[in-house]
């Protein structure tokens, strides 16, 4: 392939997490102490960026790609998922989100699944250890949505 063009893309993947993380900062999180709900969905938002800045380098560097897919899938898709999930749940049982702390372990255990699942490398089968942690993290962050959906249906009745 043409260099320049590869040298283009990751320069541009990165930006545009590079860019992600300046529009979080204007965000102004700082500001929600309150509102944990919206911190988790931010945290989701920053996997996302952090990986999009990760995946461009790669590219750049010609590097595997690996790790910085994890951060973006794992990290940020897997975030956003469990948050927006249980946020829909809450809000339709009339709960408020805000006050709801299953999502919030929830948050904290993706992020550890992320950086277990980076820290096995580019060959997860050459760090067992690493991938196990990361299996049982995740596992523990989906279950917890699932405690949280079960409560919100048998509370809305549904």
């Amino acid at each position: 392939g043409d260099t320049r063009f590869i040298w283009l893309t990751g320069a541009a993947t990165s930006a545009a997490g590079l860019l992600a993380a300046a529009r979080l900062l204007r965000w102004r999180l700082w500001a929600l102490r309150e509102r944990p709900d919206l911190q988790c969905l931010a945290a989701g938002y920053g996997w996302v960026a952090l990986g999009l800045a990760l995946y461009g380098a790669a590219i750049f560097l010609g590097r595997d790609q690996t790790v910085a897919l994890h951060v973006i899938t794992v990290g940020g898709i897997g975030t956003l998922t469990l948050n927006v999930m249980a946020m829909t749940a809450l809000l339709r049982a009339r709960r408020d989100p805000s006050r709801a702390r299953l999502p919030v372990w929830g948050t904290v255990l993706v992020p550890a699944a992320t950086l277990a699942r980076a820290a096995a490398g580019e060959s997860a089968l050459a760090s067992p250890g690493w991938l196990a942690f990361a299996v049982l993290c995740w596992s523990g962050a989906f279950a917890l949505l699932l405690a949280l959906l079960v409560r919100c249906a048998s509370r809305a009745g549904t």
